[in-house]
This record gives C-alpha cells, sequence and structure tokens, in this order.
C-alpha cells in the first residue's frame, strides 16, 4: 500500500513550506487510522521518489517535500497495543544521487516537545527512528534515530532484531526544528554509509515515534507486545536506487597522547595512529589500524564476587566494538551461547594494572548474497609485568578470529567461527558450528564447539527454545554440555569446564487491552546441573511473578527452593528476589532490587546466607544537566546467621551537555566495608565533542586511591590523564 504525501501536507511545517487544508486532512487521516488495528506489515509499501532538488537539512520542510510519498498510519507498541499514536506523525521519503533523506512531521497538540541535549550514546525525549534493512533479508539492519534537540544516534540491528550494536558510527546530517504544532527532523543518509544489494530496489523498512511524556512507542509497521522487534516484520521500501558517488575510502588519522602513574611508576607517551576504511563495493568493507591504542581509561565497576566463577565485564574500546556483531554467534542474548571469542582477551589487563600493547589489527567484513562473513586479525607485543608469584612476561601473540553466515530461509542462520591465539608455540584456538531459527514468537539455537588448549582438546554444545503461544503460554528450555577439558581462556570466556546443566521455564502471559497492567506473566522453572567438582546433579526450582504498567513501572519477584551440591555437601539454595521500577523514558528514574538466598561462599569458604541490594535514581535536572547515583549493598552471613560483613558501593555521576554532540560526565566510586570504612576512592572525569561525523575530541582524567589497612592512609595506585583525538577524511 503506497500513501499520497499531499493528502498529508497539512501535518508539515508552517508557513515556509505553505502547505495548507489541515483540517480536512487531519479528518481523514483519523478516519483512516481507525482502520490501523488491521493492518499488517505485509500490507505496507513505500515509495522512494527521486528529486533532482535535495531538501536543505536544517529542520524545516521546504516544497521539495510535496515530491516525497509518505507514511502516517504510526500505531502504537505501548500503552495501548493497536490503537492510533496519539499525536499525528508523518515520515517522507527522497532520494538522489549521493543520498537517502528521510523528514518527519511530529505534532504534540499543544504540549511543549520534551527536547534534550546529549551525544550519540546518551539520547532521551522525544525522538524519532527510522529502521533500513539494506538487504533485504529480513535479518540485519540499520537505526537511525534523532530527538527533537538535533541530538543524532544510529546502530547495527543484528540477529532480525534481537541484539542491538549502538557502538557503530555512522555518516549521515541531521537537523531538527521546534515549531507551533510541534517538531520536524530531517536526516541526509549517503549512499557510502550503508552496506547494501547494488542489485536490489526493494529494502525492509520501519519507522518509530517514541514520546516519552505518554509513555508512548508507536511503529509504521505495527509491533505487537506479545511479540518482539523483528526486522522480518518490516514495511517494504521501493524504487530505491543507490549509487557510489565517492570511492569509499575513509581515513582516521588519530593522535594519542597519555600520562600515568601506576602503582608508583610513572610513564607518559604520545601516539600518532591512523584506521583506514576501505568499501571495496557496496557490500564489503575493510578495516585497518595502524599503531593503535586499544587502552581503556573508563574503570570497570567495583564489584563482590562470592561465587566461583570469573566475573564478566562487557567491552568497551572501539575497535572491538564497531563491528561485533559479525563475529557473533546465531541467535538473541537470551539464548545464551557460550561466548567463543571474547574481546577483552587481546590487550588483557594484568595483576599489577598494565596491558598488553597492541601493535596492529585489521578486519574485513561483508555480505555476498545469502553469505555473510567477517574477519579480524590482530597483533600484539612482548610485554613485562609484576605477577602474582613475581616479575613475569607475556610473549607477543597473534589473535585470528573468522566467522561466516549463511542464511538459507528467511527466519534460519547457520554459522561457523574460529578463533584463536598463537604466542612463541603455545596455541589456544576453537572452531565451532552454531544456528538460529526464529520468528517472532519462536526461536531454536544450537551450537557444537570443539576447543585446542596446549595439546588438549574437548568439546561443548549448548541449545535453547523458546515459544510463545499467542497471547497467553511461554515456554524456554535450556541445555549444556561442557567437556572437562574445554579451555578457551585464552581467546572466549567460557569458565565453567565439566559443567552439564538442562532446564525449562514455561507459563500464562496476558496482554490486557485495557486497565492498568500492560503485561502480566506467572513463570515455573525447573533446573538440573552439575560442574567437574561434584558428582551428583544440583536441583533447583523456581516461581517467579511480574507485571508492567502501563505508567511505566515494573515488579518482579520471584521464590526459589532445590538441592544443591558443593564440596560433597548437600543444601537448600533457598533464595528470594524482587525488583521494582520505572522504564528509562521519565525525567526521574529509579530501580531497586533486593536478593537474599543460602548457598557456598567461595569468598569465606562455607555455606550461609547472602543478601544483595542495588539502586540506581537518575534525576534530568534540565534539558541539559542530569544526575545519577547507582549504589549496591552485599550482606555476607556467618553460618551461624550473624553477619560476617557488609560492603557498600555508591557511584554518583553528574552528567552535562551544553550543545549537541558535546558532554562532560563526572563520577565518583566508593566501596565502603561496615566497621573499616572506605576502601578506596576513585574519580572519573571525561569530556566528549562530536564536532564532525565520525571526527572526536575525547579528554579523560582517572585517579584510583587505595587505603592501607595499616595507617588508614590513602594510596595513589593509579592517576591517568588521556586525550585523543580523531578526524575523518573521505573520498
Amino acid at each position: 500500500m503506497q500513501w499520497n504525501s499531499k493528502m498529508l501536507s497539512g501535518l508539515s511545517s508552517p508557513p515556509r513550506q505553505g502547505f495548507g487544508t489541515r483540517p480536512m486532512i487531519l479528518m481523514v487521516v483519523g478516519m483512516l487510522l481507525g482502520l490501523a488495528s488491521s493492518i499488517t506489515a505485509a500490507d505496507l509499501s513505500l515509495r522512494v521518489n527521486r528529486t533532482e532538488t535535495p531538501p536543505v537539512i536544517d529542520g524545516i520542510l521546504e516544497d521539495v517535500w510535496h515530491q516525497a510519498d509518505s507514511a502516517y498510519q504510526f500505531i502504537q507498541y505501548q500503552p495501548y497495543e493497536g490503537k492510533p499514536l496519539s499525536e499525528p506523525t508523518v515520515a517522507y521519503f527522497l532520494q538522489d544521487d549521493k543520498a537517502l533523506y528521510v523528514a518527519f512531521r511530529c505534532e504534540t497538540n499543544g504540549r511543549k516537545p520534551d527536547c534534550v541535549s546529549g551525544t550519540r550514546e546518551i539520547q532521551s525525549g522525544d525522538v524519532v527512528i527510522v529502521y533500513f534493512d539494506t538487504f533485504f533479508d529480513r535479518r540485519n539492519a540499520y537505526q537511525f534515530s534523532v530527538n527533537c534537540a538535533g541530538v543524532p544516534g544510529d546502530a547495527i540491528i543484528s540477529a532480525n532484531g534481537a541484539e542491538t550494536n549502538f557502538s557503530w558510527d555512522g555518516v549521515f546530517s541531521s537537523a531538527a526544528q521546534v515549531d507551533s504544532l510541534g517538531y520536524a527532523v530531517e536526516m541526509a543518509i549517503p549512499w557510502s554509509t550503508l552496506r547494501f544489494d547494488k542489485k536490489a530496489t526493494t529494502w525492509g523498512v520501519n519507522l518509530e515515534r517514541k514520546i516519552p511524556r505518554n509513555e508512548e512507542e508507536g511503529y509504521f509497521a505495527p509491533v505487537g507486545q506479545d511479540e518482539v522487534f523483528t526486522v522480518s516484520n518490516f514495511a517494504r521500501l521501493e524504487n530505491v536506487h543507490p549509487t557510489r558517488p565517492s570511492k569509499g575510502i575513509e581515513f582516521f588519522p588519530r593522535s594519542f597522547y597519555r600520562t600515568e602513574k601506576s602503582y608508583g611508576e610513572k610513564s607518559s607517551k604520545f601516539q600518532p595512529a591512523a584506521d583506514i576504511n576501505w568499501a571495496i563495493t557496496p557490500e564489503i568493507r575493510l578495516q585497518s589500524t595502524f599503531n593503535p591504542d586499544f587502552s581503556q581509561v573508563e574503570a570497570d565497576p567495583f564489584a563482590v564476587n562470592l561465587s566461583k566463577y570469573a566475573l564478566y565485564f562487557g567491552e568497551k574500546r572501539p575497535f572491538f566494538t564497531e563491528g561485533q556483531e559479525y563475529f557473533e554467534p546465531s541467535g538473541s542474548l537470551i539464548a545464551q551461547q557460550n561466548k567463543l571469542f571474547y574481546s577483552r582477551r587481546i590487550g588483557k589487563k594484568f595483576p599489577d594494572g598494565s596491558e598488553a600493547p597492541l601493535e596492529t589489527g585489521a578486519r574485513i567484513i561483508g555480505k555476498v548474497g545469502k553469505i555473510e562473513f567477517g574477519s579480524l586479525v590482530c597483533k600484539t607485543g612482548r610485554h613485562s609485568y609484576e605477577g602474582w608469584l613475581g616479575p613475569a612476561v607475556e610473549p607477543s601473540a597473534v589473535y585470528t578470529v573468522d566467522r561466516l553466515n549463511y542464511q538459507p530461509f528467511t527466519h534460519t542462520t547457520v554459522g561457523m567461527l574460529y578463533a584463536g591465539k598463537y604466542s612463541n608455540g603455545f596455541r589456544n584456538d576453537v572452531i565451532s558450528i552454531d544456528g538460529s531459527t526464529s520468528t517472532s514468537r519462536f526461536e531454536f539455537t544450537y551450537q557444537v564447539a570443539n576447543s585446542y588448549y596446549d595439546g588438549v582438546s574437548d568439546w561443548a554444545f549448548h541449545t535453547y527454545l523458546s515459544w510463545h503461544k499467542l497471547r497467553n503460554f511461554s515456554l524456554r528450555a535450556y541445555a549444556d554440555i561442557i567437556g572437562d577439558d574445554f579451555n578457551v581462556s585464552e581467546i572466549g570466556f567460557v569458565p565453567w569446564n565439566g559443567y552439564r546443566g538442562y532446564s525449562v521455564s514455561m507459563g500464562p502471559v496476558i496482554y490486557p487491552k485495557s486497565g492498568p497492567i500492560k503485561y502480566g506473566a506467572a513463570r515455573v522453572y525447573a533446573g538440573f546441573s552439575r560442574d567437574f567438582q561434584e558428582e551428583h546433579y544440583s536441583q533447583g526450582y523456581n516461581f517467579s511473578l511480574s507485571a508492567s504498567l502501563r505508567n511505566g513501572w515494573g515488579v518482579t519477584m520471584s521464590r526459589g527452593i532445590g538441592r544443591e551440591y558443593e564440596r560433597d555437601d548437600s543444601y537448600n539454595p533457598k533464595s528470594l528476589y524482587a525488583s521494582v521500577g520505572t522504564d528509562m523514558s521519565r525525567r526521574f528514574r529509579a530501580t531497586s532490587s533486593y536478593y537474599t538466598g543460602y548457598r557456598y561462599n567461595y569468598r569465606r569458604g562455607y555455606f550461609a546466607r547472602n543478601e544483595s541490594v542495588s539502586l540506581y535514581t537518575s534525576l534530568r535536572l534540565s534539558k541539559q544537566l542530569s544526575f545519577s547515583l547507582s549504589g549496591k549493598t552485599w550482606i555476607e552471613h556467618k553460618p551461624d546467621g550473624s553477619i560476617e560483613e557488609i560492603t557498600y558501593r555508591l557511584r554518583p555521576t553528574v552528567f552535562f551537555s551544553p550543545m549537541t554532540g558535546m558532554s562532560f560526565s563526572l563520577y565518583e566510586e566508593t566501596p565502603i566495608v561496615d566497621g573499616e570504612g572506605v576502601l578506596s576512592i576513585r574519580i572519573g572525569l571525561s569530556f566528549k565533542y562530536n564536532f564532525l561525523p565520525k571526527s572526536w575530541i575525547y579528554v579523560a582524567y582517572n585517579d584510583y586511591q587505595w587505603r592501607r589497612s595499616e595507617d588508614g592512609v590513602f594510596d595513589p595506585q593509579q592517576r591517568v590523564f588521556a586525550v585523543k583525538v580523531k578526524h575523518l577524511f573521505a573520498w
């Protein structure tokens, strides 16, 4: 179905455009929106018309948009699924030899739009989003967003909508203007920013508008609350004729200065570097980096680990976060496939706080027909450090990662992964086959892997099944078999060797059409597991209740019992969990959770009850200034029930964005032990300025001090000051 833009001309910006007949048009639109609940994505299509005069990207919709086809049937995803969006919204599309152009006209029914300043990483307030499936493979998409303050954002969507990589930084221009009707947004997305099938003239497309004041989200291609956001449910964007007006070369000269005092040792360095990206074809891109600095200035949060497994921390270094979706296994995040490649193993940290230096890195990513591929290689240099047992040396190493995905059917992918580390005769690598079949209500994934570690090889297997019966029932099941000698410790993150685990959970779900409750679910869980240290299978049973309200609040409660085995002893792991919170779109946000459970405390070496309480609050004081506070409390009990130790962690953060693309942030993290006082103090200050697409100035300071137990004096452990400048040159 195609929509005539002249039918909606009254929804454009005021006088400059000269679009009239607004009352009659709105009445016609209102009648059409009454049929919205019966429209599906299969019925929707839009046409991209060509323009000889490109629009001026200033947020003011000029007459050139008269030529555009338009979309105006935006349907609520929440809070009232299937109803028309409460505020009139229209989107327009145009194209020429250089770019694809998108415009939104958003009315606000007399209210003042919520326009919040920020950067690409932090975008809030009234927002519009456009999604493009440029290969029309119903699996992957680009996301471009702009809020009414003109703050842009972008991301890569993969796994049929299940995963979103916000670290991707695409080149596009945008602007927004607030006026008497509401606000308008314009975007110009160069063809060179996108990878696409050069033979295809039909793409997938969806459009979204967020209205935080009303807790509303609405889409052009409707999304049901009993479904998930899926690329396979996009509408059709027809008559797309992308071109390649440029050579597809991006050159990023970078300079980096870092001065550091770490554990008494001072060091400073100035490091010039460069990245080169080349779009070999519209489908294939080569990315390389020379003399890179991959060090991480921002510190990982403080945590108390009472389990026998290492904690997992996410990747924050841009070279690895950009394009990481090409190396992920098939399936959604909730499928919990084993992480056979963990990029933080490259340039890893050592006990003295130093890092293995990275000398060079390169990768190629692309798609040809139904095959998607990625290849990554990095080289680290030799490094001396102070280990737990004295001075040690990490020899130079080469890391390689290769990933291949094949999509035989619309909802099915099959993939292969190889990841390896080679160093001075040492070898740790893994090869795997995985796959996924998923729709908005069904997902089945599997993964089979074989590892090799210094002469020893073993296998691992994982599978996941999820099924949602239309609006009233949900089922999930997992199975894991990890060999005793399966080992990817130098390249991946699978710390539970010898593990066997099987679980299933199911229960009813409801999606009321009216009333205060938006979603409710009850779930029963049963699981059986054993690791290499135990002879018997542990048993766990859990019952949970959860509900989401239309005003943005939500609550979850769960109760667990069972029989678990640790250190040849058995016990009942009685547990209770509860959480309550708001969604993230509010001016004031708050989330809190409580957990208590009886289990083995590996930190102390005995069975006892442990508790934890977490809290996160955020308050937006103005369009430019916000404050947040995150805190967590760990309460360790002795076997007799008395308290062993209470540890608190507080992390207040102030964020200030004086203008679009510029931000200052300041945080302070303080872990406190009851009866002992402050353990350490960490202060972080950063300045970011995105002055042009993919061009940044970044300044950071980190100060970490640890309190000496003998005299209570704070001893500086690590102080880092860093400046990084990056600028894009494109041909």
